[in-house]
């Protein structure tokens, strides 16, 4: 089974290496920023939020990076080697999502 993914990551305009994380430094107009190497460790967000909100883009500036957009392709697996069936996912009903709350709220009045 083929899985594709597209992304956004920002990447540094000088040594190409991706943006992980950052934080801001307490009582400074500072910040900590860590970057690596590997894509798999890039902070990504989807396209759609990125152009939405301008915030992403300043944030870019801020860090020296640009955004760039990926796409992910992953080939499953089950550990056999075989095709792993496709899920399908169902959205839960309010009514279903307070049934199992009763259940659990049922098996912890039972202990």
């Amino acid at each position: 089974m083929i899985k594709t993914e597209e992304f956004i990551a920002l990447r540094n305009k000088e040594d190409g290496r991706v943006l992980v994380d950052y934080k801001n430094n307490k009582h400074t107009f500072a910040y900590s920023a860590r970057f690596s190497d590997s894509m798999k460790d890039a902070a990504v967000i989807p396209e759609k939020n990125f152009k939405e909100d301008e915030r992403f883009s300043k944030l870019a500036d801020a860090f020296g990076c640009e955004p760039i957009i990926v796409t992910a392709t992953y080939e499953l697996k089950a550990l056999d080697g075989s095709e792993p069936k496709e899920l399908i996912k169902k959205e839960k009903s309010l009514k279903e999502i307070l049934a199992m709350i009763a259940d659990i709220e049922g098996e912890t009045e039972d202990d």
